[in-house]
């Protein structure tokens, strides 16, 4: 009775038709840093990592996104769940001001060569998934209301014998999992993804993501077609060069309200 009350489907729901459903809302995602840019919101940032013998060692953070002359910044509120003393306060914003200041002082020339590596460096780290849908095979499991919107469920895993363009992109030769998507505005409302196998870099000479791995992510309308981040969870282990990593790590953003002063040109 549930699935007879949704909308009849527009979109094309072959597996060809969710590929480029899902390249579309890929291009849409890509907003979502822009769109953060317009509000001020806390965030939460934890994580534990494991030793070799399974101890845990915790690290908690929150902070508050907001803007000094323009440019957006963080604000510690507390760490590992012990709000700063007043000294630890006036410290930490007398530091986020020399930074305002030192990019305030800077030339045309050296914003532009900044904003053009943070760019690229960001493009490098993100463009792995850019092959996504190509990289993976898509089949709708079923369609669901959420919160008065339709949404896709689709499943995902590795096309057979695709092989990565990139070093990033070498997880998805491994990647299965489910994204939720906005049919209207062909957005990602969520995602759940985990490695079905080692993904190996340089061979295993230089490291190695291990099998079961996982990566999720949640958002949140804001307004019509402007989608925010709500939350990015990692469970991983790997090994880079002679070291192994295991751990977890939560980044959450809520209390979102619009900003009002006049947007700068770098961020921290």
């Amino acid at each position: 009775m549930a699935a007879a009350a949704l909308p009849a489907l527009a979109a094309d729901t072959s597996p060809e038709g969710l590929r480029q459903f899902v390249r579309e809302s890929l291009v849409n995602f890509e907003k979502t840093d822009q769109n953060m840019r317009g509000y001020e919101f806390l965030m939460r940032d934890d994580s534990r990592e494991f030793d070799s013998h399974g101890a845990a060692k915790t690290h908690s953070v929150v902070m508050r996104r907001g803007y000094l002359e323009g440019f957006p910044v963080n604000h510690i509120l507390s760490r590992n769940g012990k709000p700063l003393t007043e000294a630890e306060y006036h410290q930490h914003e007398e530091e986020l001001k020399k930074w305002v200041a030192a990019r305030q002082a800077e030339s045309p020339e050296q914003r532009a060569k900044a904003t053009a590596e943070r760019r690229k460096r960001n493009a490098e780290q993100e463009s792995w998934f850019k092959e996504a849908p190509e990289a993976l095979d898509y089949r709708l499991e079923s369609q669901q209301s959420i919160e008065g919107r339709n949404i896709l469920v689709v499943a995902f895993a590795p096309h057979p014998g695709y092989h990565a363009h990139n070093l990033w992109a070498r997880v998805l030769e491994k990647m299965s999992g489910k994204i939720w998507l906005d049919a209207e505005e062909a957005e990602i409302l969520r995602a759940d993804a985990a490695l079905s196998g080692d993904v190996t870099i340089g061979w295993g000479l230089v490291g190695r993501i291990n099998q079961g791995t996982r990566f999720g992510l949640e958002r949140t309308r804001a307004a019509p077609r402007v989608w925010l981040t709500q939350k990015q969870v990692s469970s991983y282990s790997a090994r880079i060069l002679f070291k192994t990593i295991r751990g977890e790590s939560t980044l959450a953003f809520s209390e979102f309200a619009p900003r009002k002063d006049k947007p700068a040109t770098a961020s921290r």
